[in-house]
């Protein structure tokens, strides 16, 4: 990726500060990167988590829908859904998984 576009992704996803809202609202933050053709397969978990791209085109799947997420997108995975997320790009996709505090995983 060019610095142009590194640049770009920096002012559409501030992760510190979406760091700061998802902890505030009592969420974990953690930085994902995952190579192409990636996908976390029919997961649940016992907590509310909280999904963000960052740049890539990260593909969720729950409840029957599919949501292509774009950078600074945020979207809610009801605890105890099954859901999928995965890289559809061609290349390497960041996102960010937060957790509810209320039940702190992370894998």
């Amino acid at each position: 990726m060019g610095e142009a576009a590194e640049d770009l992704h920096r002012m559409l996803v501030d992760e510190a500060q979406v760091d700061a809202n998802w902890h505030a609202r009592g969420f974990t933050c953690e930085r994902r990167c995952e190579p192409p053709g990636q996908a976390w397969t029919d997961y649940v978990h016992d907590a509310d988590e909280l999904v963000m791209a960052v740049e890539g085109d990260i593909v969720l799947e729950m409840k029957g829908e599919t949501y292509h997420l774009k950078p600074g997108q945020e979207i809610l995975v009801p605890a105890h859904v099954t859901h999928t997320i995965r890289n559809a790009d061609s290349s390497v996709s960041v996102w960010l998984k937060g957790m509810s505090m209320d039940y702190a995983y992370t894998d």
